[in-house]
This record gives structure tokens, C-alpha cells and sequence, in this order.
């Protein structure tokens, strides 16, 4: 899977866009880019961490992008790009066990090339994860202030092996969710992070109603109905917290 990203202004020559490595430089910076504006515009923290996994997700060409987040030493799922990855991700926040937990908890890189060949180290999860067609995890710890304060995790279909770039990409963006965490000073940093931790999981409730309200009227599927969901976000370059509310609290049927 070849990281890629569409062609913007960022700068380059026109020599080195007509390149296929031109290109990916220039998809990649203006990616950043948009992501510094989100970081910037004060956002909520869940419509901060979507987008952050839309970005990671095309710009790898992976199946998905999730994050989670440490509160008292648990690992609590708050994003993922895709209804699947919601489910192996909540697996994990259930159990404490799994390729992201490993990494919050090592602190280091955690390279799955074949999930298949993890049987005996997460059992649970690899019989879940591989039906699902995920068999390529590569989890990195999101950190800062000398402590890990979750992960950022990559999924891929079929084995693969990870790319230094591919993991590099994740690592400034999972450097960039650090910062925006960290942005509270030290003597106030862990009532802003448990603050956020709790509006994002309140945000998550929101959206999963909204899922359900639409995935009802419409008569479509879970993941269907996050899909619609998300594309009607963004459509109206609406925050996915406001639409969710939107569709909960005011009516709205995307």
C-alpha cells in the first residue's frame, strides 16, 4: 500500500509534483496543513481525532485509522474510522488486551506484518480481527511530556509489511495529537486531558444514537448508516459531533 495524497499548494516545484514521490510529499504537507488549521480552530476533541483518522486512512491507502486514549492506567477507545474498526477497537477497551494495549502499555511501536501469527499472544482478538479482514496492525504510542497518553492505531487488509515512511507519516500525526493533548500546562494537564477523555466518550454516545436513529429510518446497516453520517459531516463541513446532535436532538435525517 503506497501512501499517497492529492496534489495542492504546498510550495513545490512544478518537477517535483509531476513525480510520483513529489506528489506524495506535496499530498502529505497539505495535509498537515488542514490538520494544524483543525488543531488551531479550537475543535472538539472527537471531531479532532476523526479527522486526524481520515487523514492517516487516505493518505496510507489503509483499511483504517483508530485512537484511544489512557485514563487511570485503562486504554478507552475514542475514534475509528469505520464501523469494523469501532468493534476491534472496543474489544480491546473491554478486555485491556490486544496490539494497542501492548503499545500504551510498552510504550514502543507494536509491527503486526500477520495478525495470524499473533494467535497465542491475543487470542481473542486475532479470532475476531481476522474474519473481519484485518490481518495488519501497526500501533504507535501517542506521547507526551515524557508519558505515553494513548495510541494511534493503522489497520490493514491482507499481510503487509510496514514501510519506515508509511510509519513515519503516522508517527507526525500521532506527534501533532500529542501536542494538541499537551496544550495545557503542566499543573493542569490531567483535568484537561480527563475533561476531554469525558467529552469525547460523551460525544461517542451522541454519534452512536445518531447511527442508530439513521441506520432505523433509513433501514440501512450500522456501518451504512456511519457512512451517510459522515458523509453528510462532511458535505456541509460540519463537525461529526454537530451533525450527530443535529440528528438526535433537531430532526436532521441525512
Amino acid at each position: 500500500m503506497d501512501w499517497k495524497g492529492t496534489t495542492g499548494e504546498s510550495g513545490m516545484s512544478d518537477v517535483a509534483q509531476d513525480t510520483g514521490e513529489g506528489r506524495r510529499i506535496t499530498g502529505l504537507l497539505d495535509n498537515l496543513a488542514a490538520f494544524a488549521h483543525v488543531l488551531a480552530a479550537g475543535s472538539p476533541i472527537a471531531d479532532v481525532f476523526h479527522d486526524l483518522a481520515e487523514r492517516v486512512t487516505h493518505l496510507l491507502g489503509v483499511r483504517g485509522c483508530g485512537v484511544s486514549l489512557l485514563q487511570a492506567g485503562r486504554l478507552t477507545f475514542v475514534n475509528a474510522h469505520n464501523e469494523d474498526l469501532v468493534h476491534l477497537e472496543r474489544i480491546q477497551e473491554e478486555t485491556q488486551v490486544g496490539p494497542c494495549v501492548s503499545a500504551a502499555r510498552s510504550g514502543e511501536y507494536v509491527i503486526v506484518e500477520n495478525l495470524t501469527a499473533h494467535t497465542d499472544t491475543w487470542p481473542d482478538y486475532v479470532a475476531r480481527a481476522v474474519p473481519s479482514g484485518i490481518n495488519a496492525i501497526a500501533s504507535l504510542p501517542i506521547r507526551g511530556g515524557g508519558e505515553v497518553l494513548g495510541t494511534l492505531t493503522v489497520y490493514g487488509s491482507g499481510r503487509h509489511e510496514w514501510l519506515h515512511e508509511e510509519l513515519e507519516v503516522a508517527r507526525v500525526f500521532a506527534d501533532l495529537a500529542a501536542g494538541y493533548l499537551l496544550g495545557a500546562s503542566k499543573l493542569d494537564q490531567q483535568r484537561r486531558l480527563a475533561e476531554q477523555l469525558q467529552e469525547a466518550l460523551d460525544s461517542r454516545i451522541v454519534i452512536e444514537q445518531a447511527k442508530g436513529m439513521i441506520a432505523a429510518s433509513r433501514n440501512v446497516s450500522i456501518d451504512e448508516a456511519f457512512k451517510i453520517l459522515r458523509k453528510h459531516a462532511n458535505d456541509h463541513h460540519a463537525g461529526l459531533h454537530v451533525t450527530a446532535e443535529a440528528v438526535v436532538n433537531l430532526g436532521l435525517r441525512p
